[in-house]
């Protein structure tokens, strides 16, 4: 089964979680074995065995990584972006306790096991799980973990303030010169938005933004699209030409958001009084990206391409099309059955010299569900 881009994110994130876990532990191990050799004048006791201790620090880690990282990761996009910070914190607290109460108590119950001689009952493995729970240096332990817990969820959330690769690209330095390079572009802006927020009032219709733009991140992320910025009540989105135009991507992005939107179409009644509609506007070309601040650090995307774009999604409310697109997106992408075009003709756009090929964009067949 292909895996959607979100969840090969996810995936990674957990993945990385893990190995970072693996690492942690493995330094305690050794830590452990020197601070015991250092303690006993190099004659540590009967029962210490080195390979027990390693192997059981790591599999903590492996627990504690693909346990509490796929948690994290879970509660990081979920909880975090739908409650307050105070309610988002306390439901990682006891996340936190939780996982750290199932690590705890399978390895010091392990720890119990391997160190019974002979037939032991699960009396005797109780009870030496239980001395080893109770030692003073679980508290310790307690406190390490939870800053680790800390850090691990401060990482998630740079990564997604950043956005997916951008943290990495910030790190190698790869914008810090500006490079030219060529991209797709889309511009998603809700339809009749100046009247909608009039209508409902400027913080439920702050609310009624900030719920299009979840139900838009899972089909913009499926399609490998990069959410550029958010401007008011529209989505700048960019695309690597390679992934854009495979299979129609950055086309589909457009048709899964709105057949999203419409499956949400009940919630946004009940709780707003209508259904936001959205158009868009499609070009390509070159940008020069890099980048730009200096308490605020982003990497933008400048150039004509951009007036362009947004030009062009401005054409939908003239020519009553949800989906406009320039013959130099339409020519770089096959034929796609899903999609026809309709020619609008050569337009002059406003403040261009420049004449440019629109075509409106139609779905002939149902979009298919997203990929798990």
């Amino acid at each position: 089964m292909r895996l959607s881009p979100q969840a090969r994110i996810d995936l990674t994130k957990v993945a990385t979680i893990t190995v970072a876990y693996l690492v942690f532990t493995l330094f305690l191990a050794f830590y452990d074995h020197v601070m015991i050799i250092s303690t006993t004048d190099g004659q540590p006791p009967a029962r210490y065995n080195l390979a027990l201790n390693v192997a059981l620090h790591l599999l903590s880690g492996l627990v504690a990584g693909l346990l509490g990282g796929s948690l994290l990761v879970r509660n990081n996009k979920r909880i975090f972006r739908r409650y307050s910070l105070g309610r988002a914190l306390l439901a990682t607290l006891l996340l936190y306790v939780s996982v750290y109460i199932v690590v705890s108590v399978l390895i010091s119950t392990l720890t119990g096991y391997a160190r019974i001689e002979g037939s032991p009952t699960l009396k005797a493995i109780a009870a030496g799980a239980w001395t080893n729970l109770s030692q003073p240096a679980q508290i310790i332990y307690f406190v390490m973990w939870g800053f680790i817990t800390v850090l691990t969820l401060f990482l998630l959330q740079v990564h997604d303030k950043f956005g997916p690769g951008v943290l990495r690209k910030f790190l190698l330095g790869q914008y810090f010169h500006p490079r030219e390079e060529y991209r797709l572009f889309m511009f998603i802006d809700m339809r009749s938005s100046t009247a909608i927020a009039e209508r409902i009032g400027d913080e439920p219709f702050f609310r009624l933004l900030r719920e299009c733009y979840a139900i838009m991140t899972g089909p913009i992320m499926d399609s490998g699209g990069e959410i550029c910025q958010y401007i008011g009540d529209e989505v700048v989105i960019s695309w690597k030409p390679s992934v854009g135009f495979e299979d129609a991507n950055c086309l589909q992005c457009f048709v899964e958001v709105r057949k999203r939107l419409a499956q949400a179409a009940t919630k946004f009644e009940q709780e707003f009084g209508l259904v936001p509609e959205f158009k868009a506007g499609l070009h390509y070309g070159s940008v020069v990206a890099g980048e730009i601040g200096e308490i605020k650090k982003d990497i933008v995307y400048s150039g004509d391409v951009l007036n362009a774009t947004s030009r062009i999604q401005g054409l939908c409310n003239i020519y009553k099309e949800d989906l406009l697109a320039s013959s130099d997106v339409i020519d770089m992408m096959a034929p796609h059955a899903r999609f026809a075009f309709k020619p609008i003709g050569e337009l002059e756009l406003r403040g261009k010299e420049k004449r440019l090929i629109v075509q409106a964009v139609q779905s002939v067949q149902p979009a298919q569900p997203a990929s798990a």
